[in-house]
């Protein structure tokens, strides 16, 4: 009896074992990705800017706000890494042209890994807009932003800003912008004389427009459900009972 017992709790404990070590891989700091020479590598050559990026792309910064030193973002882009499929670390490392990492880490050029995303690229567009944007923005031009807002976010907020996707993330959360709505974002990005970054985002809600547009546009082709018809036709024709109740009145067929 005291065998089976202590082989059942010998039993049960490596299961739990199991389930934490499993558990670990995408929490530990350290443990997964040093068994990873790819991801560990992309890791070890991302900057700060790019690491926030990434935590962007992936909606990470929107539910971590304290992300505001690199180590956190690093720690916050190793776990993203973590779980990443390898299209999808394509697809991260092509949004933030590291076309660099593409080759020499995970062997594949610009050009294959755009024709390999074409029709199953997972990342948002809006987001990856949105961070195109913050790269061609300038000290200058954050500090302006930050000048500009001041009477829209807390000064508190507007002294963690590390770039314009903190900014973003900020707005986002104050539903002044999103996919839908950019024309807060076009007012202030007219204000600091970035025409460029307007017409940038101009051209994404035309082409935002015309693929709703044409998706409208398209026929739908729904498949009309089959009858179940009983044929009358078979020998033996059996018997056949067709009920139509509706509420308590079916309490008059018991039999």
């Amino acid at each position: 009896m005291r065998t089976t017992s202590a082989f059942l709790f010998v039993t049960h404990s490596f299961r739990l074992f199991l389930a934490l070590l499993q558990w670990s891989k995408c929490r530990s700091p350290h443990f997964y990705i040093s068994h990873d020479p790819h991801r560990s590598q992309i890791l070890a050559e991302l900057s700060a800017d790019e690491c926030r990026r990434i935590c962007y792309l992936c909606g990470a910064l929107d539910t971590h706000s304290e992300l505001t030193h690199s180590s956190e973002l690093r720690v916050c882009t190793q776990s993203l890494l973590c779980r990443s499929e390898r299209v999808f670390l394509l697809e991260l490392l092509l949004r933030i042209k590291r076309y660099d990492l593409l080759r020499r880490v995970l062997k594949s050029s610009r050009s294959m890994a755009e024709t390999l995303l074409k029709n199953q690229h997972t990342l948002p567009e809006y987001r990856v807009l949105m961070c195109d944007v913050s790269e061609e923005m300038d000290t200058e031009d954050l500090k302006s932003l930050i000048f500009l807002l001041r009477d829209t976010l807390s000064k508190h907020k507007l002294q963690n800003v590390q770039s314009f996707l903190d900014i973003v993330v900020d707005l986002e959360k104050l539903e002044l912008i999103s996919s839908q709505k950019l024309e807060f974002l076009q007012q202030i990005l007219m204000s600091i004389r970035r025409t460029d970054l307007l017409n940038k985002i101009r051209r994404f809600q035309q082409t935002s427009k015309t693929t709703k547009q044409g998706s409208a546009d398209r026929p739908q082709t729904c498949a009309k459900p089959q009858e179940q018809v009983y044929s009358v036709h078979r020998e033996p024709r059996g018997v056949c009972l067709i009920l139509d109740c509706i509420g308590t009145e079916a309490d008059g067929l018991i039999c």
